[in-house]
């Protein structure tokens, strides 16, 4: 929801502390992480006394259990872990109009867990969490939860738990991609890149993160060269995504990115050329021509979807 339809409601309803959770979550979702947790903070005062112990503190405690992940609160993951375990199930939510599916408590249990070194029940928590909802048809929550595992092997570091991580985050990507989800898919190929061993300090842009991506893979593009060897790589992304998905609407945006990766493939296989890796609205090309490779770009991305 929008800055400016979401603080009017929370304005409508200053007793309901889920709504303020809700922002917090927000908050942390669009990058906004020193607000984020100046509203956990004043949130879990007192161990969290503003909630009434009712029906809304399970999912306040997820939406909070998700902030603290972000913005890496380990004391109040601590108190959000007391208040959420008891939980060991799915949660659906009273919107007024309709029930939200949140996905299984287990997933953000196994957060905190982690958080707390504990490893075991990080593991546990997941797994259960992945069968819960995988039993429910919740993709999206299977995939977020595949993610957060995958950080926690990352984070354990034990024997084979990278090469378990990188499984996991290739199914969360897959699904990720399939559904459009973008900040899922961002998270996941920040992990999978950290996991490959790659500099991503820069890589804010997605040419940047398949750029590294491919770095990090190095896939063997000889059957793509010309007789002399001579490979040429193309690169090429939406500019200023961020802003014209805000602009656009989620919808909307999905509906501009299907239709560029469309023409691009078409355009691709028209040339003659080869996808070396593709995430989100940024591609990898490669072409035996330089001179097939320099197409005008407005041709393969659209008028209204400028590349660079």
């Amino acid at each position: 929801m929008r800055r400016r339809r979401l603080r009017p409601s929370l304005r409508s309803v200053p007793a309901v502390p889920a709504w303020r959770c809700g922002h917090a979550s927000a908050l942390s979702n669009l990058g906004r992480l020193d607000e984020a947790q100046a509203e956990l903070r004043d949130l879990a005062r007192d161990n969290f006394a503003i909630f009434p112990r009712d029906g809304d503190l399970a999912i306040s405690m997820v939406l909070l259990a998700d902030v603290r992940h972000a913005v890496s609160d380990a004391e109040i993951g601590a108190q959000i872990y007391e208040l959420l375990e008891p939980i060991a199930s799915g949660l659906e939510v009273d919107t007024g109009q309709q029930a939200m599916y949140y996905g299984a408590a287990d997933r953000p249990i196994g957060m905190l867990a982690a958080t707390m070194g504990r490893w075991e029940e990080a593991e546990s928590r997941f797994e259960s969490a992945i069968k819960t909802d995988t039993a429910m048809g919740a993709r999206p929550w299977v995939a977020w939860t595949k993610r957060h595992y995958a950080r926690m092997l990352a984070r354990r570091a034990a024997e084979g738990d990278r090469e378990k991580a990188l499984r996991l985050l290739a199914d969360a990507l897959d699904t990720a991609q399939e559904l459009g989800m973008k900040l899922l898919t961002d998270r996941c190929l920040e992990l999978k890149l950290e996991l490959q061993g790659a500099d991503i300090s820069n890589s804010g842009a997605s040419i940047e993160a398949v750029a590294s991506l491919v770095y990090a893979e190095k896939p063997d593009l000889r059957p793509q060269a010309a007789p002399d060897g001579t490979v040429t790589p193309l690169f090429n992304d939406i500019e200023g995504s961020t802003a014209k998905t805000e602009a656009l609407g989620d919808q909307r945006w999905m509906e501009v990115l299907h239709e560029h990766n469309a023409i691009i493939k078409e355009q691709l296989a028209a040339h003659e050329g080869f996808e070396v890796k593709s995430e989100g609205d940024g591609f990898m090309m490669a072409f035996q021509s330089g001179a097939v490779a320099g197409v005008d770009p407005l041709t393969t991305s659209g008028s209204d979807t400028p590349t660079e």
